[in-house]
């Protein structure tokens, strides 16, 4: 769905996150309710959103096929996907609350399959003063969408935002900077968040990652 203009930054190819639900009904990306276990179900958020960053780069890079040796957008083909990315990317009592969580888990996980990945992490500190300025953000966040690349993004506390859960992970498939907006693919469904609100009024922070496999020069900043 593109709900920003066309001169937002964006992945390349955001069909392939045209997914099929249990019911056969279309789906933003994969939902962390298709995990068979309850607990899975409630705190499956983080390894969800890491198996949306390595089935785009397996999908839309050859060389890293391997890193999703499933085929299939919908339950059957995606679901042993999001298994795998439990593995390595396992909710504590809190959940995947940490981007260094996520991003050991991104290491292992490439690790296992033979292509090493490199996470690219900003972080989004609770304590207002120590925030990195939103333009700083956005330049990490655009940065990797221009280089084809979608970004998960950790948030602890939604602030204002009405459309935004907190404790909670999402992806990011585009920008636009004029706005201060994601377009954002979560739980089945796409909609747009303001990162600009969110960073003045969020409690707790969080942060945004990408996964860069070690072969591309990524973000030499970051």
């Amino acid at each position: 769905m593109n709900l920003l203009s066309p001169s937002a930054a964006r992945i390349r190819s955001p069909e392939l996150y045209d997914f099929t639900d249990p019911d056969g009904q279309p789906s933003y990306g994969a939902n962390q309710t298709w995990y068979a276990t309850e607990w899975q179900r409630r705190a499956g958020c983080g390894p969800t959103v890491f198996a949306h960053l390595v089935w785009y780069i397996a999908r839309t890079r050859e060389k890293y096929a391997s890193l999703c040796p499933y085929a299939g957008n919908d339950t059957g083909g995606f679901l042993p996907l999001m298994e795998d990315a439990w593995r390595h990317i396992t909710p504590g009592k809190q959940g995947v609350n940490k981007t260094a969580m996520f991003a050991a888990g991104a290491v292992s996980y490439g690790a296992e399959r033979n292509v090493p990945l490199r996470p690219h992490v900003r972080e989004i500190p609770a304590p207002v003063r120590r925030r990195p300025p939103l333009a700083d953000i956005e330049q990490f966040i655009t940065g990797f969408l221009t280089d084809d690349l979608p970004v998960a993004f950790l948030n602890l506390s939604n602030g204002l935002l009405t459309n935004l859960d907190s404790w909670h992970w999402v992806t990011l498939i585009a920008y636009e900077t004029a706005g201060h907006t994601a377009l954002m693919y979560d739980q089945s469904r796409s909609a747009v968040i303001d990162i600009g609100l969110w960073l003045r009024t969020t409690a707790f922070g969080g942060g945004f990652v990408a996964v860069v496999p070690s072969l591309e020069l990524g973000q030499p900043n970051s």
